[in-house]
Parts: C-alpha cells; sequence; structure tokens
C-alpha cells in the first residue's frame, strides 16, 4: 500500500473525528448558553425579592412599574406599599453586576469549552487508533491478497488434524496470527465436545438406574408378583418413586440444557425477597413434617430478578438441607442486605452432615455427589448445578460455608 493512500485514510479518519467532535462541542455549548440564558432572569428575580422584602413583603403577582434613564444603571421601578406610599426601587447596578457576572462566567465556560475540544479530540483519536489499524490491514491485505501457495498450506495443514492432533502449524511467519486463532478455536470446540460427550455419559448412567430398577421390578411382577398382593405393592412403590426420580432427572436436564441453549425466558422484575423466603418456608413445612423452618430476616429487601428462577434456586438450598439435616433438626432461611455493599444475601442454613473443604470445590459440578451421600439419598447431582446457572444468569454468585458434622449454608449474593 502506496503513501498516498495511507495519508487519505488518515485524513478521512480525521474528517470523522472532526464531525463527531463538533457535534459533541456544539451540543455542549448549546446547553452552557441556555443554562447562562435562563440564570439571568431567575437571579434577577432573587434580588428584587430581597429588595422588595425590605419593604414587608414580596409577591410576584404585584404591579410594579417600570422606568428608565440614559444606561443601563438608570432602571428602576415603583411599588404600592400598603400605607398608600410608594416605593421605587433601584435596578440597574443589580442588573449590570449580574450581566457582568454572567458574561465572565460565560469567558471561562468558553475557555473550558476550547480546552475540552482539543481533550476530546485527542481521546476520539485514541479510540480510532485500534479502528485505524483494522483498516489499514484490511486495505493492505486487499491490495495485496494472499498468495495461492499460502492458502493451499493451510488447506494442507487443516486435513491433517486428527483427534490426537488437534492444531495446526503452517510455518509461515505472515500467517502466524491465522494459525494462532485456527489453533484457539479447535481447544475450545475441543474442549467444548469433551464437556458435552461427559455431559451424555453422566445423564446416560443416571438414567440407567432407575430404568434398571423398573425393569427388575415389572421382570418380578411377571414371575410372582400377580397372586402376591405384598409384592405386588412393593413393585409398584418402587417402580412409582424411580419413575417421580426419573422425571425429576428429565426436567433437570432439559432445563441445563435450555438455559446452555439461551431458550429460557429470563422476566426480572422488583420483588421482595423477604416476603420469598417467608413463602418458601411455609411451602415447606406443609412438604416436610419432619424438620423445623425458621426464617431471620429483615424487613422488605428489595432485589431485582426473576421470581420463578429465585424460587427455585432457594427451593434447591432448602432440598438439599432436608436431605442431610437429621429428623427434628433446624433449616433457617434468611434475606438481609449487607451493610458495606448493598448486596442482598439470600441463604439456607442447617444442621446436617456438612462436608469436607475438597468437596466444597466440585458441589456445583454437573452429577457430583460426595463419597459419604452416594446411594444414601435420592439424587442426581443436578440440582446445585441449576443452582448455579440461575446465579449466573442473575449475575450473583453463591458462597458456601460447612463443617463437618455441624451444617452448611448456601448463601446466594445478588446486587442490590
Amino acid at each position: 500500500m502506496g503513501k498516498n493512500s495511507g495519508s487519505e485514510h488518515k485524513q478521512r479518519t480525521s474528517s470523522i473525528i472532526h464531525r463527531i467532535n463538533a457535534y459533541l462541542q456544539s451540543r455542549a455549548i448549546r446547553r452552557v448558553i441556555g443554562r447562562d440564558i435562563a440564570l439571568l432572569p431567575l437571579l434577577t428575580g432573587i434580588c428584587m425579592m430581597a429588595n422588595e422584602l425590605q419593604y414587608g413583603r414580596f409577591s410576584p403577582l404585584r404591579e410594579r412599574v417600570w422606568s428608565r434613564g440614559q444606561g443601563l444603571r438608570s432602571i428602576c421601578y415603583s411599588i404600592e406599599l400598603g400605607t398608600g406610599e410608594t416605593a421605587t426601587i433601584q435596578m440597574g447596578e443589580t442588573l449590570f453586576v449580574l450581566v457582568g457576572f454572567i458574561g465572565l462566567m460565560f469567558i471561562v465556560q468558553l475557555i473550558g469549552w476550547s480546552l475540552d475540544w482539543f481533550r476530546y479530540d485527542s481521546r476520539l483519536r485514541g479510540f480510532m487508533r485500534p479502528i485505524d489499524k483494522l483498516a489499514l490491514e484490511a486495505e493492505k491485505l486487499s491490495l495485496s491478497g494472499i498468495s495461492e501457495e499460502k492458502i493451499q498450506n493451510v488447506e494442507e495443514a487443516i486435513d491433517k488434524i486428527t483427534a490426537v492432533q488437534s492444531s495446526i502449524s503452517i510455518g509461515d511467519s505472515d500467517l502466524k496470527g491465522l494459525e494462532n486463532a485456527i489453533n484457539n478455536l479447535l481447544k475450545r470446540l475441543k474442549l467444548s465436545y469433551r464437556e458435552q460427550n461427559r455431559f451424555v455419559d453422566d445423564a446416560s448412567h443416571e438414567l440407567r438406574t432407575p430404568i434398571s430398577v423398573i425393569q427388575g421390578y415389572a421382570s418380578m411382577l411377571e414371575r410372582w408378583g400377580m397372586e402376591d398382593r405384598a409384592t405386588l405393592e412393593e413393585a409398584v412403590h418402587a417402580i412409582r418413586e424411580e419413575a417421580d426420580h426419573m422425571k425429576t432427572l428429565v426436567d433437570q436436564l432439559l432445563f441445563l440444557a435450555r438455559g446452555d441453549g439461551g431458550r429460557l425466558p429470563y422476566k426480572p422484575e422488583r420483588i421482595n425477597a423477604t416476603e420469598l423466603m417467608k413463602e418458601i418456608r411455609e411451602e415447606s413445612e406443609m412438604i416436610d413434617g419432619r424438620h423445623r423452618y425458621l426464617v431471620k430476616a429483615e424487613d422488605d429487601v428489595m432485589v431485582m430478578g426473576d421470581p420463578a428462577m429465585l424460587k427455585q434456586a432457594v427451593r434447591i438450598f432448602v432440598d438439599n438441607a432436608a436431605k442431610y439435616t437429621p429428623e427434628g433438626g433446624s433449616i433457617t432461611l434468611g434475606s438481609a442486605r449487607d451493610p458495606e455493599n448493598g448486596n442482598v444475601l439470600l441463604s439456607v442454613e442447617d444442621e446436617g452432615i456438612g462436608f469436607e473443604a475438597e468437596e466444597a470445590a466440585h458441589v456445583f459440578e454437573r452429577f457430583f455427589r460426595g463419597d459419604e451421600v452416594r446411594g444414601k439419598t435420592n439424587g442426581s447431582g443436578l440440582g446445585l448445578s441449576i443452582a448455579r446457572w440461575i446465579a449466573d444468569r442473575h449475575g450473583a454468585t453463591i458462597e458456601v460455608l460447612s463443617f463437618k458434622g455441624v451444617g452448611t449454608r448456601m448463601t446466594l449474593r445478588m446486587r442490590g
């Protein structure tokens, strides 16, 4: 690309910057002039009120007779007093001082506006510099083009990609940036593919268990259950329980799949977090009679969020607390505002088994379940993953405090 092309590009950029700056600064100077023009009658009215209060009272509707001699300083007006007398108030000197003050202020503002012009011009040039560079590179590329040989090298490097060697090496310094971009893309695709495979494997494993149980009891019914009432009841109960578990698992999988695909509607509104926690406490008491549910909440803690999603996240905390808290134990729901930064804190605290710090680092992973509870309680290990997804959707975080044998507190921290 020649010098003339680069010079023309800089001229175009300067012209664009000049037009943007001119638009911004013209708006600024119009606001300054408008404020100064409005300031004169306002200050004049204040001075008139101060003068007339010396004679008893001030009324905007009072009749005033204005007169003027030679020049601005001779302006005055007269008003009638309650005694039938007339008072003359000199306004010339006041107006002279006010006009001079506003004029001086406008000159200072004009100087500041001139400095802003150069400051914003420099700032706009800084903002445009990366765009200039990109445009120049694109123009250079369009003029010079990429040789057929370089294109063939890229194609050959891509053809060599395998499951083991999932990166390319072109060996051309001119195409180093393209090589890095492709390798980064391949790395992200490989990681995504690996996570997807793991998710499918874990989901298949979790679904295989209830299906196997249902098949086993169905087979038992075919052999002996039709005649044996006790066997029939046991089988029906087990099949219903496993079917419910499978339905819950499928619902959770659908939630995460829709969430990851951006297909879950998010409808934030201003809600009362304290009332939300009280509502969840009442529902939990009706569902679960084995534990005591308490609420420790500040009055009317307001937060912006999707009510259905937030309720789902808190319910996940409550369900986990109920699973791991001994019968008769307490589960406390709380809502408060952090005095330091105004964040809203929604918490669920239990008196359960707790877990080690090593487990705390993994509890939000999909299908993770601690070794101590695996096989002892119903669950798929997806609940806290859903809670974390909801927290991320709200720009919130989940804080975990747990001690082995003491209990666990889950806190959803949201911006107030």
